[in-house]
């Protein structure tokens, strides 16, 4: 029997792109290591964590992809908008992921300042990156195992 192929959407902002650009070398890495072909994976750009959801959205109903990855850094600062990005941002990947039941790994960073961003972009903390790979890869089995 032949084995089904994976494929993986990942969602990237490109703001604050020094932490983002190795979060997403790491998540692809890891998918890699996962024998999931580069052909089967299918990185979306958007400009800030904002952007993510209504990609992330077309991604779902276009049916192409078993999962999806979703990357971005939000650093606080001198103001609140932060906490706005990231509470709207989170709330709408977590709803979407519930309302069309797929799997959605969430690689959203939300840092008080650079050296938290950096820790959890590879250093102290790991890498965010490649842990939402990771939790997309654990998840698909546990959903093949119910089927």
């Amino acid at each position: 029997m032949k084995k089904k192929r994976t494929r993986v959407s990942v969602i990237n902002s490109s703001f604050n792109e020094f932490i983002t650009s190795h979060m997403l070398k790491s998540c692809l890495r890891r998918l890699h290591e996962s024998h999931i072909s580069k052909k089967d994976i299918k990185v979306y750009q958007v400009p800030g964590a904002y952007e993510i959801a209504p990609v992330l959205s077309k991604a779902i109903k276009s049916k192409k992809f078993d999962a999806f990855v979703c990357i971005a850094c939000i650093i606080k600062g001198e103001t609140p908008h932060y906490k706005h990005v990231s509470d709207h941002v989170n709330t709408a990947v977590s709803k979407l992921a519930i309302k069309y039941e797929v799997v959605v790994a969430n690689a959203i960073i939300t840092c008080n300042n650079l050296k938290e961003a950096i820790e959890r972009a590879g250093c102290k903390m790991g890498n965010k990156g490649s842990q939402a790979a990771e939790a997309v890869i654990k998840t698909l089995k546990v959903l093949d195992s119910i089927k």
